[in-house]
């Protein structure tokens, strides 16, 4: 009796709690759609837009809305999530570089005159926004992405796997490999992408957990040969893929793995100078034959005068050229 009693109040609350979340979610988009209806004397539907991702449009009539206000808070919201998606549109990247500014501009200008505002939506666009800055802005896409993550009132389920895998890339970048490898886990247990896979590889091997780095190095390539033709990894995922694998092997100085692997590379990508720095090392290191190993650093060296690496092992400086 006691135990039907409690299972009867915890499916109770469940629905409760369902329900309220529900009516949430509908009164959220109910007001939202209904500040932005009027644009001079026509009608735009902001949200039919959005739906659409007609992100240029969105900006058009935010941009020209925002002239006669612009502290409007809804307006000034979806023109900078615009400029962010927009920019992800675009492959000039000189102007995907300017809406990310754009919508970095326009989302902190919001949080100057809003402090009294749930924010954690904004947070999560803009830590976004940091991480497409690349890799001098890091640092601040952890900043809000956290923020964003653990505020009380973010539970978008649909984004928490992308969000995951954001800061896996942002703490990857800053050399934070223990943190980065906390998110990509947790994203994994979300989507089982590749690119996934590949950060699960590399970030492991960057925390000495080779066996678990060659797991999910295998996972990546079984996936990659399930996979249909058009739904192939890009090019330049699986280069990456292949030159860390060729170096697990040099490492473990399994040198025909090793080259099989980088050969592999070089079917992909002729012109990838790293490939001839590890060619050229194993050269070195097995057959102890110098002159071979120094004809693949040069190449390497031709085709990167800045490789670090090709110029160390010829000895070579950046004003002999």
């Amino acid at each position: 009796m006691g135990i039907n009693y409690l299972k009867c109040t915890f499916y109770l609350i469940i629905s409760l709690s369902l329900l309220f979340f529900i009516f949430y979610v509908l009164s959220y988009f109910k007001t939202f759609s209904n500040s932005y209806l009027k644009a001079g004397p026509t009608e735009v539907n902001l949200l039919v837009l959005w739906d659409n991702r007609e992100y240029k449009e969105i900006i058009d009539y935010a941009e020209n809305g925002l002239k006669e206000n612009k502290f409007d808070f809804n307006l000034n919201l979806l023109l900078g999530f615009s400029y962010f998606y927009y920019s992800l549109m675009l492959n000039d990247s000189y102007l995907k570089n300017q809406f990310l500014d754009n919508s970095i501009e326009r989302l902190r200008f919001l949080m100057s005159i809003n402090d009294d505002v749930p924010m954690n939506s904004l947070y999560y666009i803009l830590g976004k926004a940091y991480s497409h800055k690349g890799e001098y802005y890091s640092d601040l896409s952890v900043k809000y992405l956290s923020k964003a993550l653990y505020s009380s009132s973010f539970d978008f389920m649909s984004v928490k796997e992308d969000i995951f895998e954001y800061l896996g890339y942002s703490y990857q970048i800053l050399k934070d490999y223990n943190s980065s490898l906390k998110f990509f886990e947790k994203a994994y247990k979300e989507n089982k992408s590749d690119l996934v896979l590949w950060s699960l590889a590399y970030v492991n091997y960057k925390t000495g957990n080779i066996d678990k780095s060659v797991e999910y190095i295998n996972k990546f390539l079984q996936e990659e040969n399930k996979s249909l033709k058009n739904e192939k990894s890009d090019d330049n995922l699986m280069q990456k893929v292949y030159l860390l694998y060729g170096d697990i092997y040099l490492e473990r100085e399994a040198y025909e793995d090793a080259l099989n692997c980088y050969d592999k590379v070089l079917k992909i990508n002729s012109l990838n100078p790293n490939v001839y720095v590890k060619i050229g090392d194993i050269y070195r290191k097995r057959d102890k034959d110098y002159p071979k190993a120094r004809k693949y650093w040069r190449e390497a060296l031709s085709i990167n005068p800045y490789l670090e690496e090709a110029r160390e092992r010829l000895k070579i400086s950046l004003e002999d050229f």
